[in-house]
Order: structure tokens, then sequence, then C-alpha cells
């Protein structure tokens, strides 16, 4: 994988290179793969294979070069080690040789012909040693742990721990190998190596096979060796073996002369070049441990703070700690202890270090580096002196803490560094955490402490500035730029910005999404807002737009909230939603015909739904279901409009497909029936006189009454009622017509009952009827009157749109006793192609049936009707006089409604004109679809 990334890097890689040109790529590969710590499996004659496949192979498949391999040179020679040490260092490679059978490894040959002290052997509680160990303090314990475990090995260890110093949680001249590699030292003892040896590991010195069987299993060998190779070559001038007694045979390869022998003659040529490049070791003593020069503590000190700053290692800056204070220079000590502190990210007790020791600078980027906590801390040194209040940082500091900053002081802030950013003298900090946390902190201040008038200059303004810093590298997050998008007024981009952040949840984001989103979709989110009045505006904007029944039930809602009952009616008609319909109608009783409407709205759906019980309850009680607690005064109200509400659920019944099927009467199994709507229906049909025909056009009234499954009643209706009520010959038509499927109705339910004398009887009667009619038996009635959908009782009663190009008859500028009319706005019906038309202006309701030529007005406060009967060209009222023009019989007026109707157009265009002089309207309701 490292060679493929090399490989893909390197410049020569995007290249065309020629066969002849191999030997000019500079490819270099340093290391020693024997140092290789974790257990990778590294093997130098992979890679080298692997760079032949994918680099001379692809530019000279054919070899013919004659290269197989890259050129490359091992780097035999040692420059760190003294002489024995470096052979030491080689008889492990034999060692590994004997172990791993790779024949690869060579020896290394020293630079120096210094000798240096032999590589010598003690054990672990060796008093000596110790005592030079704390005495001289120049010797680093090399332990055979894992990084980082150095301090709990320590612990563990009862000898380490009686003779290890610990400074801050870090014990002194202690590394584990990982930690090691890299380094030099001046003298160096590996402890424990021996007693945490694998146990099979020399078992080919034994007789056995070398361990090249499995590989997985020979892994951690070979990673244990590794760590005794790079611990056993870090020192320069002594190396010194420790561990137990217990276990100094496993170095008997290094301290006994016939194994170490035997070892070098089983290597691959009988050990030819490795003879004269491997020493092994002496069993110590006290003599050895005390070197004639004394030592460098200030090299070792150097040694480790390069460490330390090159890997950001605080173990090796205490150590360095601890060498500069044994040098004489607790200056340099502190400095260190201060920068081991912060590695450990405490950055707040590193800058305290520094400041003790005078390093202003140093401690100003440390507290700085802390956040929060280190930026209390500038500030409060920098008061103090004026070095610290010279830096930026302490302004930064200065202005987030302070209670009387200002917006002119933070924006200078940023604009200054924006300043700096453009001429490149910010660079090192603009990806440091530290400056993209104040930064986001002295945004938050600055929108904290920004105008309030709405306005969106200074927020303009900021953004410019802050997106020159994000131009310059430094770090503004989404959230804080959603904020800046939103002030701006830049809700969309806001949205993104905030949705990228995951902070989808404030007002804010809810009213950018809302304000960002285009209409009908947009509804919604301003009513969840409770920004109706906006819902109101858009909608007013856009009156054109067809709505889904869900975004309709929220227009309907808001403006209900809002007490706009007429305009939410429509909205609501098309949501079908019961309980907004409900809330809408408690909301607008006593305000006119809207609450009717919806009320009446909620009957006619749960006709739809089929929802009888509820059907049931009405006609018991009167009531209908509204959402949450009924107010008294509109319950009072149902109970003052039912029988109005009775006749809006019996033009749904008429039009109901299901209301035939139900029984007649209660079952076992299902207390729904048809017998409460029947006795609604005989109540306002045939005891009540003519009234109906107000409110229900003739084939209506029939239509509920025979659906509603009482056969008696449904002949009675038109045999009796409809004659009596309307004697046009289109009622009398429909009344035969209509008469003979009842009796066939009556006839099958004889047959089926086996009541032959009154079958035949019906037989008789029927045939009579249709022979008077015109109709042969076998010509098919319509099961029930044809009307338009149960959907057509639910089309919004909206006013009509304006037409101006109707224009006004002459008639109207006489009528009124010589008085010149009042300005007229002509209006055309709504809804041209249905046989069923609601029209309302104010309080009076206006509705048309096509399908009998029937024209119903009814004031909606007073609840006086009138008819306009337009094939025979006469009005009809108990209620409210009409009286004619003496020059034009056929204009009408109602004094009590200020209506005039104008008859004139039926004979020609089949259209009745009605004048509202209240409203300067104009009305025309045409019998012919347009």
């Amino acid at each position: 994988m490292e060679l493929e990334i090399l490989l893909r890097l390197n410049v020569f890689s995007a290249r065309k290179l020629k066969p002849e040109d191999i030997p000019e790529v500079p490819f270099v590969f340093a290391g020693d793969p024997f140092q290789t710590i974790n257990p990778t499996g590294f093997r130098w004659e992979d890679i080298k294979a692997a760079f032949t496949q994918k680099f001379i192979l692809a530019l000279d498949p054919s070899l013919r070069l004659r290269r197989r391999e890259l050129n490359y040179r091992e780097l035999s020679l040692n420059y760190r080690s003294s002489q024995n040490i470096v052979h030491f260092s080689n008889l492990i490679q034999a060692l590994r040789v004997r172990l791993f059978d790779l024949h690869e490894a060579r020896p290394q040959r020293p630079w120096e012909d210094r000798c240096g002290p032999v590589v010598a052997w003690y054990a672990v509680n060796h008093p000596d040693f110790w005592q030079v160990f704390k005495e001289t303090n120049d010797i680093t314990l090399i332990l055979p742990c894992a990084l980082g475990e150095e301090a709990d090995t320590v612990e563990k260890d009862p000898v380490l721990k009686a003779h290890v110093t610990f400074m801050e949680g870090t014990p002194i001249n202690v590394l584990s190998a990982e930690r090691a590699k890299g380094s030099e030292f001046p003298r160096v003892a590996i402890y424990g190596f021996g007693r945490d040896a694998p146990p099979n590991l020399l078992r080919p010195l034994e007789g056995g096979s070398s361990h090249t069987d499995n590989r997985d299993a020979s892994l951690p060998l070979e990673y244990f060796l590794n760590r005794l190779y790079v611990a056993a070559s870090r020192p320069k001038n002594q190396l010194l073996v420790l561990d137990p007694p217990e276990h100094r045979a496993f170095w008997r390869f290094a301290m006994d002369e016939a194994t170490q022998n035997r070892l070098l003659g089983e290597l691959p040529q009988s050990g030819v070049g490795w003879t004269d490049l491997v020493t092994g070791m002496v069993e110590g003593n006290a003599n050895g441990l005390r070197l004639a020069e004394a030592p460098d503590h200030e090299a070792n000190a150097r040694n480790y703070q390069e460490q330390g700053l090159a890997h950001r290692d605080p173990t090796f800056m205490r150590n360095a700690a601890f060498a500069w204070r044994n040098a004489g220079q607790p200056t340099r000590a502190a400095e260190c202890r201060a920068r081991a502190l912060l590695f450990e990210g405490r950055c707040l007790d590193a800058g305290n270090e520094f400041r003790q020791v005078g390093m202003n600078d140093a401690a100003v980027d440390a507290w700085w580096e802390s956040g929060e906590p280190g930026l209390t801390r500038i500030q409060r040194e920098g008061n103090a002196d004026p070095e610290i209040a010279s830096r930026v940082e302490y302004r930064y500091a200065n202005f987030l803490a302070s209670s009387r900053a200002t917006v002119e002081q933070g924006r200078a802030l940023l604009q200054e560094l924006l300043n700096s950013a453009r001429q490149g003298e910010t660079l090192p900090y603009a990806s440091r955490p530290s400056w993209a946390f104040v930064i986001r902190q002295t945004f938050h201040k600055l929108c904290d402490l920004a105008p309030t008038d709405g306005t969106t200059a200074f927020w303009a303004d900021l953004k410019v500035i802050s997106r020159g810093l994000i131009e310059a590298g430094f770090s503004l997050g989404p959230s804080d730029l959603g904020n800046l998008h939103y002030h701006c007024h830049e809700f969309a981009d806001a949205v993104e910005c905030w949705t990228r952040a995951n902070e989808t949840s404030s007002p804010e984001f809810r009213r950018a999404r809302a304000l960002s989103t285009p209409f009908p979709d947009n509804l919604p989110l301003l009513h969840a807002l409770g920004e109706d009045a906006r819902v109101a505006d858009e909608l007013s904007a856009h009156p054109k737009t067809t709505l889904s029944p869900e975004i309709s039930r929220i227009a309907g809602v808001s403006l209900t909230l809002l007490v706009q009952p007429e305009a939410a009616l429509p909205h609501l008609l098309r949501s079908r939603d019961r309980d907004a319909l409900g809330q809408l109608a408690i909301v607008a009783h006593g305000r006119g015909s809207v609450a009717q409407h919806a009320a009446g709205a909620i009957l006619t759906l749960a006709v739809i739904r089929e929802e009888w019980p509820v059907v049931l309850a009405f006609l018991k009680s009167g009531a209908i279901p509204v959402p949450g607690k009924t107010p008294d005064s509109f319950a009072k109200w149902l109970i003052s409009q039912k029988s109005r509400l009775e006749y809006a659920l019996a033009r749904a019944l008429a039009r109901s497909p299901s209301l035939p099927d139900l029984p007649y009467t209660e079952r076992s199994d299902s207390l729904v029936c048809q017998k409460p709507m029947a006795e609604m229906l005989r109540r306002l049909l045939l005891e009540n006189g003519s009234g109906w025909l107000a409110q229900l056009a003739p084939e209506e009234a029939g239509a509920a009454i025979e659906r509603a499954g009482h056969r008696g009643d449904a002949l009675r209706f038109y045999t009796v009622a409809l004659p009596a009520a309307d004697s046009s010959k289109q009622c009398a038509k429909l009344a035969n017509e209509r008469g003979i499927v009842c009796l066939e109705r009556q006839l099958r339910s004889a047959e089926d009952e086996g009541r032959k004398k009154q079958a035949e009887d019906l037989r008789k009667e029927i045939a009579a009827r249709r022979a008077n009619a015109g109709l042969g038996l076998a010509d098919k009635l319509p099961d029930y009157p044809k009307l338009d959908g149960l959907d057509a009782l639910l089309a919004p009663p909206t006013l009509p749109a304006p037409s101006p190009q109707t224009p006004i008859p002459p008639a109207a500028a006489a009528i009124s006793s010589g008085v010149a009319a009042p300005p007229v706005t002509s209006v055309t019906a709504p809804a041209p192609t249905a046989t069923h038309i609601v029209c309302q202006v104010d309080d009076l309701r206006f509705e048309l049936f096509r399908n009998s030529a029937r024209l119903n007005i009814q004031h909606e406060t007073t609840g006086k009707t009138a008819s306009l009967h337009l094939r025979e060209n006469r009005i009809e009222s108990a209620d409210v006089a009409f009286v004619p023009a003496s020059d034009q019989p056929n204009v009408h007026t109602c004094a009590d409604w200020s209506l005039r109707v104008d008859l004139s157009r039926l004979a020609g265009e089949a259209a009745a004109d009605l004048y509202l002089d209240a409203s300067g309207l104009l009305l025309r309701f045409s019998l012919k679809p347009n």
C-alpha cells in the first residue's frame, strides 16, 4: 500500500518514460527494515518485487535492458554506536537470520574505530547498577513494553518502582522500545527482555527448524526480536543488559561461546562475513558501571528535547527537563516541563509554567490554545503587564470579556485580522483551532451586539469580513454562516448552512426554511411558526394556484385563526378536514352563513364517509362533532340552525350511494338504520307544506326520500306533496315518472313476499301510468333522480370573479323611481357547467338548480325565502314581496333585500339578471352551461 501511494504521488508517475529512462529516475528508499516495531510482516524483498512489477516491468515488459530490480545500496555503516555495541547488534541480527531464514540480512560496520565498553549483563537487582543509575542520571532504561505503558510497567515491577523517579506521572529515563526508536542516548540499559521473550523463540537453536512454516505464528516472534534490536542499537557509548537471574539462559547465544559459534555456523555459507563483525557480552561488575568521563547531562537533555519537540512527546520533554535540571539549567528545565504539559493538552497549566520563567510569548500562545479559560488569563495578565497587553491576543480576550465592548471594536479586530491575512501575515494561524474558536466567539459577541432595527447593513458588512477570513483559511462554521445569511435575509443559504451543521430545530431555521420555500409548500411552515398573517398574504398573492387538500387545510386553519371565516371556508371545503370545519363553525357562528356552510359540510362529509353514527347523533340531539369542548353559545346556535342543517343533510342523503343499502330499522348486529333519516325527510317534505321547495330542488327532495327506504313516503311525495308544491309541467313529469319507479319497487317487494293479489294490482297501475306517460313497459327509468355527485355539495361558495365583458342592461337605469342606478359591477355565476350552483353575497344565498330551472333565494339572517321559476317566468315567495316595474313587467323589485330581478333575458338567453343595489353587483344565472 505504501509503495502504491509513493508511485501515485511521485512526479515521474505522471510522465511518459522510455525504458532507457529507468536508471535516471531518482527513487530512494531509506530505513532499516529490521527496526519495524509493529508486526506488519514487512519484507524488503517484497518491496523490491513490487517495485519491479509496478515500475520496471511496466516500462520495459520485454526486459530489453536486462534490468530486473531497481538500483539500491544497503547502508552498511553504523554512524551512532561504538564498535562493541554495533557488533552486539550484529549478533542479534545473526540470531534473526537463523531463526527466520532471512538470507538478505547483512552485518553493519561501525563508522568509528572506537571500541567502547563491552556489553555487560547485570542482574536486575544489582545494587551497584542502581546506585550508578541514581548518581549519574545518564542511563536510559528501555523496556519491552508497548508505547505508553512505561509508567504502568514501572509501577508493577518492584525493582523499577524502588529506583525510578517520576515527574508528573512520567518515569524519568525510562522508555519503551517503540518510543526510543529513532533516538540515541549515551548509555542504555535494556531491561527484562529475557524475561519477556516468547518461550519458543530460541527453539531453532536447540535443533528445531526455523520459524518459517507458519507466517502468522512467526510475526509476534519477529516483532519481539525487532524491539530487542531497536533497544540494543540506541546507545552511543555503553550498552547494559538487565534481567532476572532466572532468565539469564535466554542470553546464552551472547554469553556462551559454544552456543554463539553454533549459531554462526548455521548461518548461510557457514557465517562467512559475520564472524569478524559480531561479539557477545560479559557478566558485568561494579567497575564496568563507572566510566572515566563525566556524564554529559546537557547533551542528554538536548537529545531528549529534540526528540520531544519532533514528536510532541511529553515523556521525552519531562526527561529533558530532568536532564536540564541535572545540567544546572532550571529555566530550560521549566520550559521543557511546560512543553510537556502543552503536548498533553494542558495548555492553561503550560502557560502558567511559561509565565513563571518569564517566557511571556510562549505563555500567551499556550493560554490562547486553552480556549475560554486561557482568554480570561490573558486578559488578567495583560491588564498588569504591558508586554502581554501589546499582543493581539490580549485585544481579543479583552473584547470578549468586557461588558462595555462595542460593535466597532469587534469589527475592527476582525478587519485587522483580514487585512493581515490579505498581506500573508496570518497564514501560520489560519488552521489553528484556537484562532477558529476565538473568531467564532468574536463573531457571536458581535451578533449579540448587533443593531436590532431589522436592517441588514451591519450583517452584510460582517458577511464581507467573514468571507474574507474564510478565503484566507480561517474557519467559520456552517452554523455561524447560517446566522449571517439569515440576518442578511438570504434565507435559502441560511437553511443550507444550518442543515450542514445539523442545527434544524431552532425557530430561526424554521422561519428561514418557511421564507425560502416557494408557494404553496411554504404555507405549512409559516403556519407552524404562527405567522398566519403571512399565510394570508401568500394566498392573496397566488389566487390561482391549486392547493393540495393538506395545504388547503393549513390555509383554512390560518385564516380561521385570523378570524377571516369567509376566506377560510373555500380552503377547508377543499381540504375536507372535519375538525378544521368544526373550528371554523365555532369561530363564525352568528356571523352570517359561513358557519352554516361549515356545519353542513361536516354532515355532508359524514355521508360521504358513511359515518352514519355522526348523522344519527345530529338527528337525535342537533350536535355535530367539533374539536375540543363545545362552547355554550355554539351549542345554542346549533339548535337554532337545526332545520337549515337538516336541509343540508337532505341534499347529501339525496346523493348517497350507500344509504339505500342500510336496513330500515335497527338490527341486533347494527344500530345504524334508515328510519331516523326517513322520519326527518317525512317531516321536512310531507308535513311542512311547500316550505322545502325554497331549500331543495324537486329532484333532490325526491332522491332523498326514495333513498331513505320508506316506499310509502316516497310515493306520497310524488303523488301529493310535489304536485301541491309545484304545478309546473316539468314537476308533473318528474312526479309521474318517479311515481312509476316507486310503484315498481313496491311490486318487487310484493313479488318477493308472495303477495300475489297486490302484485297484480300494482302491475295494472304501473301499466296505466306508463301508458299515460307515453312509456312502454320495457322503457328503463333511472333508479333514482339524476343529480350531480356528493362532491358537488363541497364546492366552495366563493364570490364569482369579475367579468367586465357583461354589459349592464339599459333597464337598470329606469328602475328606482327615475333616480339613476348606483354603479353596478357585473359578475358571472361560478361553476358554469354544474347543475347545482351556490352563490352567496352578504346575507343572501342563491342556489340555482338547472335541471328544474329553479333559483332559490334565502336570507341567512331572517330565514326568509323566495323562488324563481325560470321556465315559467314567475317569482314565488310567502315571506317578501316582489313588485313589478310599471313599464317593464319582466323587472321585479324586492325592497326588503334591495334586490331587482330582470327576467327579460329568459326567452332569448335562458338567463336571469339579479341586481344587488347595496353591493353594486350584477349576478347573471344562466340555465345553459357555458
